[in-house]
């Protein structure tokens, strides 16, 4: 039942994931230890400690990315209770795997973000409102284009009963 969409949508978070952990295995090179890892309200690091810490982000997104793949095959094999044809089960299995990835990638972008922090150097707390907005409002748009996708595809299959 895989589309093109919710492949790209898998392929794209391991990517970012990936690309992620290589770049924070690059900069180890350059990063001394320690190095900062939270901020207090003012933007100055209140904790700094071990090089190590910052694998918690890749941590993170390898824990959340094995769940997301949990919940797709979940959604493939949990059945819906619904009175509706076969192509409208098939309709909203296709929603659940597209809003379990537009989740997958939001989780991944967020954590391989606080990654890109901690390498700069960077205070999230001055970085995070314009990153938070422009994630969801991203989202709101994939979510959109995704529907808008889907529907054109049911009525150009004849379908109307989904």
């Amino acid at each position: 039942m895989e589309n093109k969409l919710i492949t790209g949508m898998k392929w794209t978070a391991w990517g970012i994931a990936a690309a992620s952990l290589v770049w924070f295995l690059v900069a180890q090179l350059w990063l001394k230890s320690p190095i900062g890892m939270h901020f207090d309200s003012e933007g100055n690091f209140d904790v700094i400690d071990s090089k190590f810490y910052g694998f918690y982000p890749h941590g993170i997104n390898l824990l959340c990315i094995g769940l997301t793949v949990l919940f797709d095959v979940l959604a493939e094999k949990v059945r819906i209770g619904l009175k509706v044809t076969e192509y409208g089960e098939e309709l909203l299995r296709k929603v659940m795997h597209i809003s379990i990835g537009w989740g997958r990638l939001l989780i991944v972008i967020f954590f391989s973000y606080w990654n890109a922090l901690v390498i700069l150097q960077k205070p999230l707390s001055e970085q995070v409102p314009t990153a938070i907005l422009s994630m969801l409002m991203l989202g709101f748009n994939a979510t959109i284009i995704a529907f808008i996708i889907i529907r054109y595809r049911v009525a150009g299959k004849g379908k109307a009963d989904a």
